[in-house]
């Protein structure tokens, strides 16, 4: 079968999905590949943020990328998010010698508008001899792309630093400043000096000098609105770029589906648990030596199935700590850096597994029992929270010290070659055993709590019981969730502050001190009509910095 037809089978978009999975840096690739109701704008959504984009590059030529010049946790920040996206295109052009026209502008990706131009630039990729020599098919373009050309940025704006212009602190009610952000952006479009108060004044002229810096107090401005404005000349307006939308930190988010950040290997992690805690590796009898004459009720199976993975968890936790932990002889920087709080987690299940076999042992009074040890041990299960928020960064260190340090990796192999069920996969995916194990308890609880028959006498209170533990854990995980969230956060912070050159924070306070992240946006400077800059403005709960390209 010729290409022609092969196009005309699968969507270009589709064959691009095939070849990133094929290339290992597109986890989502089968939901893509699979669901008919799939588009080109669901592989978007897993392009934009340029994680994989900077994977497909340095899995075609490791080490062209340097990791650290990756935002790993963007948020959904539009200016990290196109950081990547620059990194992608400038190592492309630099790396495999693209030229300009086989490359896209960061604003189709991001912004997803002339999407076969990005497709494009991948069919381009995936012809490279660097591709070819990962034995991966390319995929054919399967005819002519419109380019588009849209109004740029500076052309300085490859240039990562930025220069601070004005840092404006403000105590209103940070809802109220997402709200007219979001409707300056969306509706008008354009502020010109007839919208704002003349408080504003002030604040202009000491803008007019692009070079000057600027600390507004609390209270000098009225929103964040006429903040925006404050960046601009008298005689000028500001104006967002086409079709951008305002990206906040506040999407769906959730412990069991925020995997993105992992890399390549998330597609494998359910694999993982499936193998080491699913697959009966043992039998946990649940019957007393008095209740054997009886049948094995069907409402015992979630019973059975919570103990029996609990048992193969807990043996996974040892095997970790004892096939690698303690073998590897890491400093204890590194191990916590790699291992982080696995082996109290292990400890702790090691306890939790012994009274929840007695628990569950006899049927009479097994609920409330189990009910009651999840409601005594809901507290000592936050401490996943730590384990879950930084195994990212654990993730990363690994890899890391993995490409960096041939004498671990040979250690490394040899823990892995002794540790039987354990050795089937590589160490950074068994280390997200952790977090995949605890969102499973109040999906087991539901199971339980479903499983009671209407005949039983006590449906209804055993039901209700059951119920309990399930929020139970239901709200550990959302402190997991919570807590995961403020450390990414914090991650954002820390990469836009290192981003501006010549911020100047009033008592030596760090960017942190001024509340978590909300979003940034980047417009269009107009004076008298013509274009003079683009601006970009990050907003927080405390204060909102305006910069610009130094």
């Amino acid at each position: 079968m010729n290409n022609n037809s092969n196009c005309s089978i699968f969507p270009i978009y589709r064959q691009c999905a095939r070849w990133l999975s094929e290339c290992n840096v597109l986890p989502e690739a089968l939901t893509i590949l699979n669901s008919p109701s799939a588009t080109i704008d669901d592989l978007a959504n897993e392009l934009s943020n340029g994680i994989v984009l900077c994977n497909l590059l340095n899995f075609l030529q490791p080490g062209c990328i340097q990791h650290t010049d990756v935002s790993f946790r963007p948020q959904r920040s539009r200016f990290l998010c196109l950081q990547n996206i620059r990194l992608f295109l400038e190592t492309c052009r630099k790396q495999f010698n693209f030229r300009d026209r086989d490359l896209f502008d960061p604003y189709m990706l991001f912004d997803k508008y002339d999407l076969n131009k990005v497709i494009e630039t991948l069919s381009k990729l995936s012809n490279t001899d660097a591709a070819k020599r990962k034995k991966v098919t390319p995929f054919p373009v399967t005819g002519p792309f419109n380019y588009v050309n849209i109004p740029k940025e500076d052309s300085s704006n490859d240039a990562v630093p930025l220069q601070i212009l004005a840092v404006i602190s403000s105590s209103n009610n940070v809802a109220h400043q997402e709200q007219l952000l979001c409707q300056s952006c969306q509706n008008s479009h354009t502020i010109t000096q007839s919208n704002f108060t003349s408080s504003i004044d002030t604040v202009i002229s000491s803008l007019s000098n692009s070079n000057s810096i600027l600390s507004i107090s609390d209270g000098q401005l009225s929103s964040p609105v006429v903040a925006c404005a404050a960046s601009t000349l008298a005689s000028a307006r500001i104006c967002c770029l086409p079709s951008h939308r305002l990206s906040t930190s506040s999407l769906p988010y959730t412990i069991t589906n925020d995997c993105g950040v992992y890399g390549s290997h998330v597609s494998i992690q359910e694999d993982v648990y499936e193998a080491l805690c699913v697959q009966p590796k043992r039998s946990i009898s649940i019957t007393s030596s008095q209740d054997n004459h009886r049948a094995f009720l069907p409402r015992d199976h979630a019973v059975k199935e919570l103990l029996d993975t609990e048992a193969n968890y807990r043996d996974s936790l040892n095997a970790i700590v004892t096939n690698f932990i303690q073998p590897l002889n890491l400093s204890l920087d590194e191990k916590k850096k790699i291992f982080l709080n696995i082996e109290d987690i292990y400890k702790l299940h090691s306890e939790f597994y012994e009274d929840l076999k007695k628990s569950g042992r006899n049927e009479k009074g097994r609920t409330s029992r189990i009910v009651d040890l999840f409601t005594m041990w809901q507290d000592r299960f936050l401490i996943y929270a730590k384990y879950c928020s930084e195994l990212p960064d654990a993730q990363e260190f690994l890899d890391r010290k993995i490409k960096t340090e041939s004498q671990f990796v040979q250690k490394l192999e040899q823990c892995r070659q002794k540790s039987g069920d354990l050795g089937k996969f590589q160490l950074r995916d068994t280390v997200v055993l952790p977090f995949q194990r605890i969102v499973k308890y109040s999906l087991l609880l539901h199971t339980m709590k479903k499983n009671v028959p209407l005949t039983d006498p006590s449906c209804e209170m055993k039901r209700q019981l059951l119920e309990k533990a399930e929020n139970l854990m239901t709200d550990v995980n959302q402190f997991i969730n919570e807590a995961k969230r403020a450390h990414d956060n914090l991650k954002v912070i820390a990469n836009i502050e290192k981003t501006i050159c010549d911020i100047q924070l009033p008592s030596e306070r760090r960017l942190r001190n001024y509340g978590r992240f909300i979003s940034d946006e980047q417009f269009q400077v107009y004076d008298n009509g013509h274009r003079c800059g683009t601006r970009t403005i990050f907003l927080f709960d405390r204060v909102l910095l305006i910069c610009k390209v130094k």
